[in-house]
């Protein structure tokens, strides 16, 4: 009698938060995001995969799943800069200029990459003050 109370509580429970109700907010929201051109951000970031013999989707199944964004203040001057993590080219790091104008600093801070990038994450793992860029790399090839 005790699971049939409760099968039937959490069916109502679910059904309840199934129903065909209008919002209360029936006013259009405001535009949260524009779209911006490479001309605008000076962003030109390009993930491009080059598929051959070994590189596809036969042998590995991954190949097109991307490798990550970090977004974090990797200067302190109160900006979020973007680190874009890539496979088959090097990752970029963006460093924000103001006014959603970004800088390709990838060469001047040293990051050019030449492995297959899986992921990105950031944190201050020395407790510097300064975020720090952790990549997961693995072997392709």
């Amino acid at each position: 009698m005790h699971r049939i109370f409760i099968a039937f509580a959490a069916a109502t429970v679910l059904f309840s938060y199934c129903s065909d109700r209008k919002s209360k907010n029936t006013e259009e929201s405001p535009i949260k995001f524009t779209s911006l051109s490479p001309s605008q951000t000076n962003i030109t970031f390009d993930n491009k995969i080059t598929e051959d013999d070994s590189v596809n989707l036969i042998y590995n199944a991954y190949a097109y799943m991307g490798s990550g964004v970090g977004i974090g203040d990797f200067n302190n001057d109160g900006l979020q800069d973007v680190f874009f993590g890539a496979n088959q080219e090097s990752c970029k790091l963006y460093l924000n200029k103001g006014n959603l104008s970004f800088e390709d600093i990838t060469e001047k801070a040293g990051l050019n990459t030449s492995s297959w990038v899986t992921g990105v994450s950031i944190v201050d793992i020395n407790a510097d003050g300064f975020d720090d860029i952790y990549l997961c790399v693995s072997y392709y090839g």
